[in-house]
């Protein structure tokens, strides 16, 4: 449960109605979303004013939370408990850790 208890069991009120297949299929969309709005951003860092910058900001964050919401419905479905979540990224981070003193 990524998500705050009162948020995650209204969360899961969610996926109860649409099913995983088809939230699965939502979060391949929001990861797309998110990615062009995180390429939005760098673009908008890179070109334009602290306006398009806050707005770029402001749209990536969205995307983020779209994804963060599709996590905490499907990872009950798919047996993903908080623990294990943590373990591999404990393990993810550890790793590239690593790489960057190598």
């Amino acid at each position: 449960m990524i998500l705050p208890e009162h948020l995650h069991t209204k969360n899961q009120k969610i996926i109860d109605r649409y099913g995983t297949d088809l939230q699965i299929r939502q979060l391949m969309e929001e990861c797309a979303e998110v990615i062009q709005k995180a390429n939005k951003y760098l673009r908008a860092k890179e070109e334009h004013g602290k306006a398009e910058i806050h707005r770029a900001e402001a749209d990536l964050k969205t995307e983020m939370a779209d994804v963060t919401v599709l996590f905490d419905q499907i990872m009950p479905r798919i047996g993903m408990t908080d623990e294990e979540l943590y373990q591999i990224a404990d393990y993810k981070i550890d790793r590239q850790l690593g790489r960057m003193k190598g």
